[in-house]
């Protein structure tokens, strides 16, 4: 079985974040009873793996998100654009209100040519357009949003898995800034692609000197290649592990 996320305790780990559950939730026990039922359980990180061994007798392996390394053409820099990518959940919704009230429109009060693109559905949910935010809507090739920033932005602060869209946005060669919690099992391989933060004073902080620091950006940028290319590598091995261990059908 391949999971995407933990479901034990969801909805009182999302009250905790003052975020209302809008999907599934089942209790340790229901959730282990369920992927006894497999011979291996896929996480998609590793805190969710050590999570999944201790409710399963089944045998567990991490598979991270399986991306080959896309790119998006030379870094330019120095055009202060930063990019959110994101369905319509709640999650999302929150984290980027939040962002734009708390981080966004203070940093625009003192630093000229900033703007922020927001890509997928999620901009319908925007409670405070402003001149200086490009709401992208769904659009069919993702490249066309990256291509745009120098880089990612990621305010969660609630949910489970691994944020798709931070090792989505590493593929495409753009470096990531979020909090603490958005970066919740990404793998140490992507550390030199990455910033985290704590609050949203500090997210204005850090986020301000970075778009004003080209060079760093763009070392940050070129470290995208290799580690995404790496992880690449170790998820391919942890399928061939799983794969070439069962047993032939009908055995």
């Amino acid at each position: 079985i391949d999971t995407h996320d933990v479901f034990s305790g969801r909805t009182e780990k999302l009250k905790e974040k003052q975020v209302k559950n809008t999907f599934f939730d089942t209790s340790e026990t229901q959730e282990g009873r369920g992927l006894d039922r497999a011979d291996t359980v896929m996480a998609i990180q590793e805190e969710e793996a050590g999570f999944f061994r201790g409710i399963t007798s089944a045998r567990v392996v991490t598979v991270g998100h399986l991306t080959p390394y896309i790119g998006t053409g030379p870094y330019i820099g120095k055009r202060k654009t930063m990019l959110f990518v994101g369905a319509g959940n709640v999650e999302n919704i929150e984290g980027l209100n939040r962002f734009v009230k708390e981080v966004f429109t203070p940093l625009v009060e003192v630093m000229e040519g900033c703007r922020l693109f927001v890509a997928g559905n999620v901009g319908k949910y925007l409670r405070t357009p402003m001149d200086e935010i490009v709401l992208m809507g769904e659009i069919p090739d993702l490249a066309d949003a990256y291509g745009k920033a120098d880089l990612t932005v990621s305010p969660i602060n609630a949910g489970t898995g691994l944020k798709i869209k931070i090792i989505e946005s590493f593929a495409y060669g753009v470096p990531v800034i979020g909090t603490s919690y958005s970066m919740t099992g990404v793998p140490e391989i992507f550390r030199d692609c990455l910033l985290s933060v704590g609050g949203s004073e500090e997210f204005l902080a850090v986020l301000a000197e970075l778009l004003d620091d080209p060079a760093r950006l763009r070392g940050m940028h070129d470290s995208c290649r290799m580690a995404v290319e790496e992880y690449r590598r170790i998820n391919t091995r942890s399928l061939q592990d799983i794969f070439l261990s069962l047993p032939p059908v009908g055995d």
